[in-house]
């Protein structure tokens, strides 16, 4: 039960590392952001408050959900046409479409919304510390494990030894019987 909890808890921590690290590095390139929405503007799909996983593609199509700068600010709205000046937008929740944008502004396509990744980032803190809680249980667990491992090896080490000097005492046993025997026999002889 020990070793099957270790293992699960060692595969828990990699695969947390391996998605942060895959995390990191698309942010570190440019290619991935969490941005959280700010108003109701695209309701019913994405709430405000949703927090959302924006991806950089090198191509946009109608119909797709985007993030765009605009005077500093981050908007999230539904591509709706395709112009030669650019691209128009609009919010699911609203009534006018948005004026044209280049196709430079946008930030990327919305990838996920809400769910998920809503409980990782409101709750970070507390995942980071149960990850560090399961952490530092394995590293128990291993050292439990590593000091039962050496102190059943040291058994076995001193099991061999005691055997080992078991079969020498019976060879230097054998060996003194065979010279007492030689000497009696010499002594014999010279008799």
């Amino acid at each position: 039960m020990v070793k099957i909890f270790k293992r699960i808890t060692d595969i828990i921590l990699v695969l947390a590392i391996i998605l942060l690290a895959v995390y990191f590095v698309f942010r570190f390139v440019g290619k991935i952001e969490i941005s959280e929405v700010e108003t109701g503007s695209m309701e019913d799909g994405i709430h405000a408050g949703d927090y959302i996983l924006i991806y950089k593609k090198n191509k946009y199509d109608v119909g797709d959900v985007i993030t765009y700068k605009k005077k500093g600010y981050y908007i999230t709205h539904r591509i709706i046409k395709k112009k030669n000046k650019g691209i128009v937008t609009k919010g699911d929740a609203n009534n006018v479409e948005d004026d044209p944008i280049e196709v430079d502004s946008i930030v990327g396509k919305v990838i996920l919304v809400g769910g998920i990744l809503n409980l990782i980032i409101k709750f970070k803190y507390a995942i980071a510390a149960f990850l560090l809680f399961l952490y530092l249980i394995s590293c128990y667990i291993g050292k439990e494990e590593l000091v039962k491992e050496t102190n059943i090896s040291k058994k076995d080490d001193e099991k061999e030894n005691n055997i080992d000097r078991v079969k020498n005492n019976k060879l230097d046993i054998l060996s003194r019987k065979r010279i007492r025997k030689k000497i009696k026999g010499e002594y014999r002889k010279n008799k």
